[in-house]
């Protein structure tokens, strides 16, 4: 079932690729990446819908007999980087990097919608969901919201791919349930009584207060979460005053927080809150804090995770399919595997040859363009078995329409 690509269509895959790259987007800005894709399905015979959610694309590709409606999902767009790489294809538009694989991940799958309007010998209908703003947690809700999910033919199972940075190219992570974290950001204000930096007894200093709710922070995890549990509490951002010598009136914070479990999550928020209100009330400050869940955590159907699994060990190998466990960073897939059941898996994309690997959302980010073939091979052998486990017989309810 692994299909291998031919020099030409490998060439177009790689191309594609850098093209995207080249001409990065941030959410909800991806419109030439839209355009790009509308312009290859609609070469391909499809009709695609633009304008989804803002800039997303959708189409369908109609098997040959009754079956199941499987959705693939890719996702757009860049991240607010300025590249510092030496790539021939690096980023054109300043501040804007594809910096964590969406570009690789478009062009993945234009590269299995052609393989499957090529054969169009499988049951049921092939959903194609282009989803802008993933980076922003925004745009997956706003694609349910716009009855991406439902209607007259409601999505049954979705399937979605991430070039993974800290694993080799030939590899193929496979998580069991659980694949990555919810993910909430948060913000504090303290807000005190500015005055001169020389007399700070008249003042009621939020910097300092600011600085004691960070160490307090950073607490939660390290005292109150079992060390058997994933979790995440980082500060990654602190604001506050306008000179040398004035102590300001007020401070923020926002940062960040990521756990594998629900209960553990909820725990983390409410104690932050506490701690924040809490701690700037310790140096007569006050203190508020504001959080909102960005994304729950993505849970992979175990029917679907094994259907990728036995695509991956064609691809692969049986020895280079992982069980890795969930990583910490979030992706808002999970609102439409909220809808449907879905799995959500990984391909190496670390080069091998001694480079060091780039983790994800930095400017130097790199991929071993290798993974692109395996991340075809894996997804369109996945779609083909997820597609034939829910055929219908034609003799009980008639030709596929």
């Amino acid at each position: 079932m692994t299909m291998t690509l031919d020099q030409d269509r490998l060439a177009r895959l790689i191309q594609t690729r850098r093209d995207i790259h080249q001409h990065a987007e941030i959410a909800f800005e991806e419109v030439r990446t839209a355009a790009l894709i509308a312009e290859r399905l609609r070469a391909l015979g499809l009709e695609p819908t633009e304008g989804v959610a803002g800039t997303g694309v959708t189409a369908y590709i109609r098997g040959n007999r009754p079956g199941p409606m499987l959705m693939l999902r890719a996702e757009t767009d860049a991240l607010p980087i300025i590249e510092e790489t030496d790539v021939p294809f690096r980023s054109r538009n300043v501040g804007a990097m594809h910096a964590c694989g969406h570009d690789a991940h478009v062009a993945i799958l234009l590269t299995v919608v052609e393989l499957l309007v090529e054969s169009a010998d499988f049951p049921g209908t092939v959903k194609l969901v282009f989803q802008p703003a993933e980076e922003t947690c925004g745009g997956a809700q706003a694609m349910v919201e716009a009855g991406v999910m439902a209607g007259a033919e409601p999505v049954d199972m979705v399937l979605a791919l991430h070039l993974h940075g800290h694993l080799d190219v030939g590899t193929v992570g496979v998580c069991e349930g659980i694949a990555t974290a919810n993910a909430s950001d948060f913000s504090v204000h303290v807000r005190g009584r500015g005055g001169h930096g020389a007399f700070p007894e008249a003042t009621l200093d939020p910097i300092v207060a600011a600085g004691h709710v960070i160490t307090a922070l950073q607490t939660v995890v390290s005292r109150e979460i079992p060390s058997t549990e994933r979790a995440v509490l980082s500060v990654c951002t602190m604001s506050a005053g306008t000179a040398m010598n004035i102590i300001p009136e007020h401070a923020e914070l926002t940062g960040t927080i990521r756990s594998v479990d629900d209960a553990v999550h909820a725990h983390l928020v409410e104690r932050a809150d506490q701690l924040a209100v809490g701690v700037a009330a310790s140096f007569r400050c006050e203190g508020s804090f504001d959080s909102n869940l960005l994304a729950p955590s993505v849970r992979n159907d175990p029917e679907l995770s094994a259907f990728v699994r036995q695509a991956a060990t064609e691809a692969v190998g049986e020895s280079n399919v992982l069980t890795p466990r969930p990583v910490m960073a979030g992706d808002d897939l999970a609102y439409f595997f909220n809808e449907a059941r879905g799995c959500y898996f990984f391909v190496g994309a670390a080069y091998t040859d001694g480079r060091p690997q780039t983790t994800h959302h930095i400017s130097t980010w790199d991929i071993d363009e290798r993974c692109l073939q395996i991340g075809v091979d894996v997804l369109y052998g996945a779609a083909r078995r997820a597609l034939e486990s829910g055929a219908v017989d034609v003799g009980e309810v008639g030709p596929h329409p």
